[in-house]
This record gives structure tokens, C-alpha cells and sequence, in this order.
């Protein structure tokens, strides 16, 4: 049986209840472009909405060698 996700108003699942234990937080990722950093954001007020850890953020750039 298939159990049906409950959705929040941005049509996003619920997060499982394993992931918000003592002890758990998040590091987003996120390349150096402007959209990725958008989505990276919101991520990060949704982990905030959601009463979850942010730990960090991280910005992917490479650097083309010389």
C-alpha cells in the first residue's frame, strides 16, 4: 500500500519525523549562479518554517586554473 504524502501549500511533503531528532541539521549547497542561490534560500526558510537546523551554507565556485 501506498501511503499519500500530505503537502504543504507549496505542494511539498511533509518532512519525515526522523529528520527533525536532536542532533540533526542541514548544509545547503548550492552553485554560484543567481537561481541556484534563490532555491538555496528558499531551502533554507523552508528548513527555518519547518524548525529544522540550518548548519551552514556552502557556495559551490569553481575556479578555472591559469
Amino acid at each position: 500500500m501506498v501511503e499519500q504524502a500530505v503537502l504543504d501549500p507549496f505542494g511539498l511533503p511533509e518532512p519525515l519525523p526522523q529528520v527533525k531528532q536532536d542532533g540533526t541539521a542541514f548544509i545547503v549547497i548550492a552553485g554560484a549562479e543567481r537561481d541556484a542561490l534563490r532555491e538555496a534560500a528558499f531551502f533554507g526558510e523552508r528548513l527555518d518554517a519547518d524548525q529544522m537546523p540550518l548548519a551552514g551554507v556552502l557556495v559551490n565556485r569553481l575556479q578555472p586554473v591559469s
